[in-house]
């Protein structure tokens, strides 16, 4: 049954989403698509700093907090890693943009602050989830996803505008966020233990197989796009499609933040006999929210005369076989991300990731557009098939972590 922090976690989920997806109502087409390559590359930093240790923070931290009321080692490496990477990040961005100019025509200036804000903003809505106050977390979120689309709804008309509010809103929710944590956890102690050490960074390290293979399935498309010269309006056009489709994908924030808790709670065998069907029985469900979303967006763009945009719906709509396998696939590898073979959802995702960075590099340069949406539904069929034979051959070795 839901409970009023689950509902204010969706809520906040599908709000950043929507502001997200609104930008399109006041950019153009070509300043959409600036947009798009300033996002590819701080969602690259982003990716190999805050989301790579995400699945620490919340596995391992849950855990520890289970077994002993705090997570505070976790959370202690989890931003000296962040901080340290992302001053890696500043400094070879730096000196590659200088020797090679590699990054003419990026403002890299504005890509280091649109990343630092990804991560601030992450950090602001997920520190305290492994521990007892879930619900204050919950709704710390939505206040923030509510301010982010007024910022957006009321302020932001072009990229700069966007990056600098962002920047401002994210840093500013990160202290408070940071002061919150401290004054409830901080006097239960810290110890450094090297064992510790060595599990968060073995943790983070497969993770990392996974964030940056969910990075390429994000992103990866623009590489290609840009290699084969494809202009602003099908960049665009293909980003909103993505930005749609991962979009309505928002749902399964929820189920990371219960997932460590409900295996946590109960035997791990009660938890294997259910998972398959309930993430098959969710996947049908949420693909029907799927197609009603396509027709809401549809109207949408109609009604706001911006039809440029209409086949981005479209391709959307054929997408929808893909979002199915994703649901299922999303709920399965988080299950599995949650126990001792967490090593074989990293490895199914780079798969797919792999397969899709294949399928894009032939089939945009004879296809197009519509070369993007057939790479995208047969790498998700492929993951969604290998996932099931995953869980077929572990299901009765599989252990809690």
């Amino acid at each position: 049954m839901l409970k009023k922090f689950h509902i204010a976690k969706i809520a906040s989920s599908y709000i950043v989403q929507i502001a997200n997806l609104s930008i399109v109502l006041f950019f153009s087409i070509e300043e959409y698509a600036h947009f798009v390559v300033l996002m590819t590359f701080a969602g690259l930093i982003f990716a190999l700093s805050s989301g790579v240790t995400h699945g620490a923070l919340i596995s391992l931290g849950t855990r520890d907090f289970l077994v002993k009321d705090s997570c505070n080692e976790i959370v202690l490496y989890r931003y000296v890693f962040i901080i340290s990477s992302f001053v890696i990040f500043v400094i070879v961005g730096s000196l590659v943009n200088t020797i090679t100019g590699y990054m003419d025509g990026v403002n890299l200036h504005q890509v280091l602050m649109l990343a630092f804000g990804l991560i601030c903003y992450e950090a602001a809505s997920q520190t305290l989830y492994p521990t007892s106050k879930v619900k204050l977390q919950a709704y710390y979120e939505l206040a923030l996803a509510i301010v982010l689309f007024i910022f957006i709804f009321f302020y932001v008309r072009d990229s700069k505008s966007y990056v600098y509010g962002y920047f401002t809103i994210s840093t500013l929710a990160f202290l408070i966020a940071v002061y919150g944590y401290v004054a409830s956890y901080g006097s239960t102690g810290l110890s450094i233990n090297s064992d510790k050490v060595k599990e968060f960074l073995r943790y983070s390290s497969w993770q990392f197989v996974s964030v940056f293979s969910i990075y390429l399935l994000n992103y990866g498309v623009n590489f290609v796009l840009i290699y084969n010269k494809v202009g602003d309006d099908d960049i665009s056009v293909v980003n909103f499609t993505l930005r749609l489709f991962f979009g309505m994908s928002a749902m399964f924030a929820l189920v990371v933040i219960l997932m460590p808790k409900i295996i946590g709670a109960q035997e791990i065998g009660k938890s294997i006999s259910k998972i398959n069907g309930i993430a098959f029985k969710v996947s049908l469900l949420l693909s029907g929210l799927y197609v009603a979303a396509a027709a809401v967006f549809y109207y949408g763009l109609l009604l706001l005369e911006r039809v440029e945009y209409i086949p981005s719906v479209m391709y959307m709509l054929m997408l929808l076989p893909a979002f199915m396998c994703m649901a299922y696939v999303n709920i399965m590898n988080t299950f599995f991300c949650n126990t001792t073979i967490y090593s074989r959802s990293q490895l199914l995702i780079a798969m797919q990731a792999a397969l899709l960075f294949v399928l894009l590099l032939f089939m945009v340069k004879y296809l197009g557009v519509e070369g993007v949406v057939i790479s995208y539904i047969t790498s998700f069929l492929m993951v969604a098939f290998f996932t099931y034979l995953t869980f077929l051959k572990n299901k009765d070795s599989i252990e809690k972590l």
